[in-house]
């Protein structure tokens, strides 16, 4: 296996293209009323569940322009997913392309794989931008993919790469499943001992949560004041709450600070998303270390009658009923009464700290994972600049954009 390579010929995509189509525009029904149906939003982490694609009506016999094989690659046109790339590598014999996408079709000339590889490179990111004001959301256009410059070594070498680039991508899949694999683990212990805390089917005695601990919030600092800001002790927003022990934080304030209005809350400490954008209203977490927050956090204090870790993950489980409590105009939040006010069961401590105790060995493991999964993914940035030094290379700012 080489460890570089060339990539010394570089060609437009039209001409390693067997063909560049637009999809078909139809409705989508559950039913089976004739082809598969792609469409953008059946493209989740680089991932299509056929079994949840749709299908849709398809007038006579769907043509090659219309109809999806292995190897065609798809792009996302429009949308926040807009430049993104998905390469077909099983699909069901009967499957069309929905309007939204663009599907190119490699030539013999170039591995699809190898293709769909460098579709993942800065460099490609690049020359999207370069043709969209500086923005992937002015759209993608078929004009547009057929003047990409792609970097060509021969066959063989692309068969290299492609496989070697599978291989460290592969390992960092395996990792990031495996802690997905410990979660489940996590929550099916969980339910095993403690059951549905929203239902409460284990009928454990039930506490509401201002009587069960003091419930706080902090504040943020003057931002008028850069000072505020150069210290040493950690300060938590809630975009940080995210269902973990928090170890670290974005932001420190000064002393000053932490001494004053800015109170600085004891590790154990579990936090609620009072309010944030998106999906973070009625998220939580734990500090895993002393730490002040800002106003949008309540802090539950810990004390002896609860474990930390039995509530945090009772809370993750009532995210979606905690949500619903949030009260307000545009954008509803919650406030610290109505965080005193949820109800929780309340296992006995010695039942809690069965589950704490597993809670911990669980996130231990974990945490040798996250490192496995950081050492694999220094390896595939490596291995890519092996195979597209220059496309790493170029740009390399626009790395972290997407």
């Amino acid at each position: 296996m080489k460890t570089s390579f060339s990539n010394s010929n570089v060609v437009s995509l039209a001409q390693i293209s067997e063909r560049i189509d637009y999809g078909y525009t139809a409705s989508a029904t559950v039913q089976p009323v004739g082809p598969k149906f792609l469409r953008i939003t059946d493209i989740q982490n680089g991932q299509v569940d056929w079994s949840t694609v749709p299908y849709c009506q398809f007038t006579g016999e769907p043509s090659d322009k219309a109809i999806l094989r292995d190897g065609d690659i798809v792009f996302a046109r429009t949308g926040a997913t807009t430049g993104k790339s998905y390469l077909i590598r099983q699909c069901p014999a009967d499957c069309v392309f929905a309007s939204y996408l663009i599907r190119v079709r490699p030539s013999e000339r170039v591995n699809p794989k190898y293709l769909a590889h460098f579709f993942r490179t800065p460099n490609y990111w690049a020359q999207i931008f370069r043709n969209s004001a500086g923005t992937a959301q002015e759209g993608v256009n078929a004009s547009k993919l057929k003047q990409l410059q792609v970097p060509l070594p021969d066959l063989e070498e692309q068969n290299q790469i492609a496989d070697l680039l599978d291989q460290s991508y592969d390992i960092v899949d395996y990792y990031k499943r495996s802690i997905l694999i410990l979660d489940e683990l996590l929550f099916a212990t969980y339910a095993g001992l403690m059951g549905d805390p929203v239902r409460n089917t284990k009928s454990f005695p039930t506490v509401r949560i201002g009587d069960l601990t003091e419930v706080c919030t902090g504040s943020t600092p003057s931002r008028q004041e850069p000072a505020n800001f150069i210290g040493l002790t950690p300060w938590v927003k809630t975009g940080e709450v995210d269902g973990s022990i928090i170890f670290t934080t974005e932001e420190f304030i000064a002393d000053h600070v932490s001494s004053g209005r800015c109170r600085v809350y004891p590790s154990g400490s579990v936090l609620i998303a009072m309010y944030g954008q998106g999906k973070t209203l009625g998220k939580a977490a734990i500090l895993g270390i002393p730490a002040a927050t800002n106003q949008a956090c309540a802090v539950l204090l810990p004390n002896t009658k609860y474990k930390p870790e039995y509530l945090l993950i009772t809370l993750q489980l009532m995210y979606d009923y905690i949500r619903t409590l949030a009260r307000g105009g545009n954008q509803p939040n919650l406030n610290l009464n109505i965080v005193r006010n949820i109800s929780v069961p309340l296992p006995p401590i010695i039942l809690q700290t069965r589950f704490a105790e597993l809670f911990l060995q669980i996130g231990s493991q974990k945490q040798l994972h996250q490192k496995a999964i950081s050492i694999a993914e220094e390896l595939l940035k490596a291995n890519q600049y092996s195979a597209f030094p220059n496309a790493v290379m170029a740009d390399r700012d626009l790395a972290h954009a997407f």
